[in-house]
């Protein structure tokens, strides 16, 4: 293993959450996940958009991060483009406000069913 990638490991163990330190990591990957990280903690998705080199569903996993944390079902809209991943930002959204209104907006049938009872289980 490369002394670079080691070192870029230890930035990312010792990041705390603090988007200066992603910054001087090397290797795109775990810079990558640093910046998902901070994105998330931070509850900012415009962080997501540092991502280099990945994939967009990688970027929107991001996004789903951040949605989830923000409990941001307008993230999950205009970011999110892959299905599944835009039916589970739904589900975790719902499931964490215990609002089975959401669960409306999910397509796949299986979680949609999900998203009911684990809203409706949890109202009192």
């Amino acid at each position: 293993m490369s002394l670079y990638f080691e070192r870029d490991k230890c930035y990312l163990n010792l990041h705390n959450k603090n988007f200066s330190i992603c910054e001087k990591i090397k290797d795109s990957s775990i810079k990558n996940i640093c910046y998902g990280s901070v994105a998330e903690s931070e509850k900012n998705f415009s962080i997501c958009e540092k991502m280099i080199n990945c994939s967009k569903f990688e970027r929107e996993i991001c996004y789903y991060g951040v949605a989830s944390a923000k409990k941001d079902i307008s993230i999950c809209d205009h970011k999110i483009v892959d299905k599944n991943l835009k039916d589970r930002c739904y589900l975790s959204i719902a499931i964490s406000e215990n609002d089975s209104s959401i669960c409306d907006k999910i397509n796949d049938e299986s979680e949609k069913s999900k998203c009911y009872s684990k809203t409706l289980v949890a109202q009192p």
